[in-house]
């Protein structure tokens, strides 16, 4: 699985956009995590492949927390608004990547497309 990961991120480093990296990086490290111990602690409504509301939930909330926390630290230059709402789509994408990743790993589809959708949404906010 950190082969798939690495890949990922080497992917998302040929966008040369720092930020998306990050969002990436961020929502596969915390909100991925975040969702698997809530979905097996607190999960109760089955949605698919044995991924849970509670748990998508969780990977939404932890990894748009972390991603904008990291915009703020590492992107003092980015308007507050832009950070809100990328990381509102890193954490959005990520949580569906994770929740639709039957069988493609989500060590790869995660941050590939929560990084590659925050690219988009940094392009159409700039």
């Amino acid at each position: 699985s950190a082969t798939w990961y690495a890949t990922a991120l080497i992917l998302l480093s040929l966008t040369g956009n720092a930020a998306a990296c990050a969002a990436g990086l961020v929502a596969l490290g915390l909100g991925d995590p975040a969702a698997a111990f809530v979905g097996r602690k607190w999960g109760r409504t089955k949605l698919i492949h044995n991924r849970s509301l509670e748990g998508t939930a969780a990977f939404f909330v932890v990894a748009s927390g972390f991603v904008f926390l990291a915009f703020l630290i590492l992107h003092t230059e980015m308007p507050l608004m832009t950070k809100i709402i990328a990381a509102l789509v890193a954490g959005l994408v990520g949580a569906i990547a994770e929740l639709l990743s039957g069988s493609v790993d989500d060590n790869f589809s995660i941050p590939l497309f929560a990084g590659l959708a925050t690219w988009v949404a940094l392009a159409l906010l700039a």
